[in-house]
């Protein structure tokens, strides 16, 4: 997008906000300046900018999954700990069985996410 092709978006689109979705080369003489435009509202990125901006959306995804993956190893933890702890106390009652057959099937399946999300 030309300079000027630029600054008239820009103005035309005033105030308002915008997520930038996505940007064109801009031009300025016809030859390329190696700075980008947004292509809704005319604002001007220079690479460095444009690279920051694409780190950005990716890295809320990346956070996300690996806050995901210590949740699921904590609760893994707890729940192992406690598998410990209620096998000890079946030796001496049998009525606790059914808890320990659900927390090994919850383990399994917590083994189970883990594996599939190729962490751990």
């Amino acid at each position: 997008m030309d300079y000027h092709e630029a600054k008239e978006l820009q103005e035309r689109w005033g105030d308002q906000a915008c997520d930038h979705p996505s940007f064109t080369d801009k031009y300025l003489f016809g030859s390329k300046t190696g700075d980008f435009v947004c292509e809704q509202c005319g604002q001007f990125f220079t690479q460095r900018q444009k690279a920051q901006r694409a780190r950005s959306k990716e890295s809320p995804r990346l956070d996300k999954l690996l806050e995901q993956n210590a949740v699921i190893k904590d609760r893994l933890a707890v729940l192992n700990k406690h598998k410990a702890e209620l096998t000890q106390i079946s030796t001496s009652s049998t009525s606790i069985d059914p808890y320990i057959q659900q927390q090994e099937n919850l383990i399994k399946f917590a083994d189970q996410l883990i594996q599939e999300m190729g962490v751990g």
